[in-house]
């Protein structure tokens, strides 16, 4: 975003070079911010990298995002087998259960022609392989 601005910025100021539109003349503003009198628009980058300070992460409050915070519902419990709220152990056996029906469309591996199991869970005839995460979501509700 503030390549963009900067962009925008050298354009209205016409600041590109004739010669080189790859040379940007640096006018006082910039010239503050590059320390040069010319800049190219690949070293752009680099320079602008000086006045950025890394950002930290904003600690997650104790809890908020927590797994524990989240259950499955009983028809995904059911299906597993085990009462779990952990989505890999839910994805693993939902793919073992996809593989062991020979539910992947051979024309299309990624996408899933779902059973009269998998039918009753989630509601709907057939889904794509990154499309089973949302619909596993569906079934995480609040503990």
């Amino acid at each position: 975003r503030l390549i963009k601005l900067l962009w925008r910025y050298i354009k209205r100021h016409d600041l590109q070079t004739e010669a080189n539109r790859n040379v940007i003349a640096c006018d006082e503003k910039l010239k503050k911010v590059f320390g040069r009198e010319t800049v190219t628009s690949f070293g752009m980058s680099k320079l602008i990298g000086k006045h950025i300070s890394p950002t930290t992460p904003k600690a997650v409050p104790a809890g908020k995002s927590s797994v524990d915070n989240y259950r499955g519902t009983p028809e995904l419990a059911a299906f597993c087998g085990e009462e779990t709220n952990n989505r890999f152990t839910i994805t693993k056996h939902l793919w073992a259960h996809i593989k062991k029906h020979g539910l992947q469309d051979p024309a299309n591996k990624k996408r899933i022609i779902f059973d009269d199991t998998l039918q009753a869970l989630f509601g709907v005839g057939e889904a794509t392989a990154f499309g089973l995460a949302k619909l596993v979501s569906a079934h995480f509700v609040p503990a």
